[in-house]
């Protein structure tokens, strides 16, 4: 079942938020992505973590031009969101005596059609290459998932490495193809939110939107089931229930965790599995790496049962996952491997354009680049926006995010050798909320 957002809970728990009888408590909210450096009080082991540094300042200033139950952004955080939700000026933010270089953001809701790519961001990429053999691999195991012989396909890499890409340009490449595709990801902090992908591949292949209501949703998920050969009232409530929505599912309650967890399991696999049949159907997962165990014990019983549909399951993990199911004979695992020097410069030169650039500068970007795509595309982007007359070239906001994240990943005596003793800077989103 889809956990409520925090907006969503606060509306939900509203009654016991009111501090005073016949009042209601609004709560504003404020994101900020920077730099933080963390650490503790004391030396006790149950010793408290803090945070300092201008972010928090930030996000103090963006709520004090916060709207009840609105979420404010800062300029930083709202070029990374930008391609999925849609976003309000409201104007500079402002300390106090001076004018902080950020502006403040509204956001008024998702965007018509959300970026499925975690790549995207604020930008299109403008060059694909150096993945001919992986692109050749996955377009022969589409032909065998035609011909009725299931597959599935792990693509490995670390971050930046073009995961995304591939499948992107994959799906690009087949968009014409009689077939029907289906994108959801798990995201880090959805560890505890069992189906969070499988609610977006649902949701799609239902036709449900944002906007529809109760009844809506209900009847779509009614046609979808029938659409399949499935039986909605006996069907329904299950997935119903990992929809978040209560009407109907009151039959399951006298259900016990193990029966509920196997009926709704084949509830999602019977709608895969028959859907496949009708049309050859593809479905991508990425970032499997940060999978909850409910939804790795439903993948693991999908790749159980697609050996015999035409069904092409496509999961993307950062190096050092290891699947359950690679050891299936129908199982393929593509390692993304650094791009060479040749494929660098490619995209290096696509990005500048026609624009003049010292040669030095050129392969500045490539050394800082390390054959990682993503570093390459920021780094040249960086020069298009600021110019190559900086004596030092600095790292877009994405890339240091992406070295955070590796930082982030050792463990403490190797942190130690990087940073102040008791200290770890840490790229984050910062989130605040006032009454």
């Amino acid at each position: 079942m889809r956990k409520p957002c925090i907006r969503e809970q606060l509306q939900l728990n509203r009654t016991e938020l009111t501090p005073l009888p016949g009042r209601e408590q609004a709560v504003c909210m404020a994101v900020h992505t920077g730099e933080v450096i963390v650490g503790t009080i004391g030396t006790d082991p149950r010793r408290i973590a803090l945070a300092v540094d201008d972010t928090t300042q930030i996000v103090e200033h963006l709520l004090r031009l916060a709207e009840p139950v609105a979420i404010t952004l800062s300029d930083t955080t709202g070029q990374l969101v930008r391609g999925a939700m849609r976003l309000g000026g409201i104007g500079p933010l402002r300390g106090p005596g001076t004018t902080i270089p950020q502006t403040a953001y509204k956001v008024l809701g998702r965007a018509p059609q959300p970026a499925a790519l975690g790549w995207q961001g604020r930008r299109v990429r403008r060059v694909f290459v150096g993945r001919e053999r992986e692109m050749a691999t996955l377009h022969a195991l589409l032909a065998q998932v035609e011909n009725g012989y299931g597959q599935v396909v792990g693509i490995a890499g670390e971050p930046g490495i073009g995961k995304s890409r591939l499948l992107y340009e994959f799906r690009q490449q087949v968009r014409h193809t009689p077939c029907t595709y289906l994108a959801g990801r798990y995201v880090s902090y959805g560890q505890a939110t069992p189906y969070l992908p499988r609610l977006d591949l649902l949701q799609q292949a239902c036709g449900l939107t944002e906007s529809d209501a109760t009844d809506g949703v209900s009847t779509k998920v009614r046609l979808s089931l029938r659409a399949v050969g499935m039986e909605p009232e006996e069907w329904g409530p299950y997935i119903f229930r990992v929809l978040g929505r209560e009407d109907g599912t009151a039959p399951l309650d006298t259900l016990s965790p193990q029966a509920l967890r196997a009926r709704t399991f084949e509830a999602l696999l019977q709608m895969q599995l028959r859907a496949s049949h009708q049309r050859p159907l593809l479905l991508e997962v990425e970032d499997v790496h940060w999978i909850d165990p409910t939804s790795e014990e439903w993948l693991v019983t999908l790749v159980e049962r697609l050996a015999g549909a035409p069904l092409l399951l496509l999961l993307s993990y950062r190096a050092g996952y290891q699947p359950a199911w690679m050891g299936k004979s129908y199982a393929t695992q593509l390692a993304l491997q650094r791009l060479t020097t040749n494929e660098c410069r490619h995209i290096v030169r696509a990005v500048l354009q026609a624009r003049s650039v010292s040669e030095d500068l050129v392969q500045t970007i490539e050394a800082k680049g390390e054959g990682n795509p993503f570093f390459l595309e920021e780094l040249a982007q960086a020069v298009v926006e600021q110019g190559d007359a900086h004596p030092t070239l600095v790292l877009p906001e994405t890339v240091q995010a992406v070295l955070a994240t590796r930082l982030d990943r050792l463990p403490p005596e190797a942190k130690a050798a990087f940073m102040p003793r008791s200290c770890i800077a840490s790229k984050a989103n910062c989130c605040s909320a006032k009454p």
